[in-house]
């Protein structure tokens, strides 16, 4: 589906590249043609498997920018120092993937294919971090002049920071630590309970609310057996800046937890 609709933009009869698209300004009736090329993809990890076939978390090499970000524990073993944890937060150290290199291993997948086993040809795809997909993009030949899938690609925030991504783990993970030293949930839920202001940016009169909703007996239970604290993406874009200035303005009681409330 994807490469058909890239497929009909790029190198359709009609397509927006060569053929433009005409446009009508509404208010002045006037008519323009516009001419355009594919310059940004918005996606969350299951969107650039299904669309660029890459393996994602359960590949080698999960990150389609970056040939030298390996699976937790991997780079432990590279006495060359070269390969990189995916927990590693330091960016000048990841060597960024080409779209040529990314082609090299589709193409290579195709030749090794008819070669290996179907056990050999699936550890193969595990450790390039690509699925095998002679339909999909990344083999079309005609499509590499026009689309570039390490330049067009752009992590969607909302899934990476706030929908089960890195907010939620953070703080799920910090709440593990708050508990060890007594800031336990019944605590911290007084604290949210109290009257807060917010502005209209922040979700006005309803943020309170969220906060909690956010801090009651039944999300306890959650984090309690899954270790993970429940929420929508909205929920944690209104909790996440009062729970940063709950642990920075406490700093001094948790000497402990420096490292985490860094983090």
């Amino acid at each position: 589906m994807c490469k058909a609709l890239v497929r009909h933009l790029l190198l359709g009869e009609e397509n927006i590249r060569v053929e433009g698209a005409v446009i009508e300004a509404l208010q002045r009736g006037e008519r323009s043609i516009i001419f355009a090329d594919i310059g940004n993809l918005l996606f969350d990890e299951l969107a650039c498997k299904s669309c660029l076939s890459t393996k994602g978390a359960s590949g080698v090499f999960p990150c389609i920018y970056c040939k030298n970000v390996t699976t937790r524990g991997l780079s432990e073993h590279d006495a060359s120092g070269y390969l990189v944890d995916v927990r590693c937060g330091d960016p000048r150290l990841f060597d960024a993937r080409t779209d040529e290199e990314l082609w090299f291993q589709a193409d290579l997948l195709s030749e090794l294919e008819p070669r290996l086993t179907l056990s050999q040809f699936r550890e193969q795809q595990t450790r390039m971090g690509v699925t095998f997909n002679p339909d999909g993009i990344l083999w079309d030949v005609e499509l590499r002049a026009f689309f570039k899938p390490t330049e067009v690609q752009t992590y969607d925030s909302t899934h990476t920071f706030f929908c089960d991504g890195v907010c939620q783990k953070e703080m799920s993970l910090i709440l593990g630590r708050l508990r060890e030293i007594g800031q336990t949930y019944d605590v911290i839920s007084t604290y949210f309970n109290t009257e807060w202001n917010f502005c209209a940016a922040m979700g006005g009169r309803r943020a309170p609310t969220i906060l909690s909703e956010i801090f009651n007996k039944a999300r306890e239970v959650h984090w309690l057996n899954t270790k993970s604290i429940g929420g929508s993406a909205s929920d944690m874009l209104s909790v996440i800046g009062p729970f940063r200035f709950y642990l920075e303005s406490n700093a001094a009681l948790f000497t402990d937890l420096a490292d985490a409330i860094q983090s």
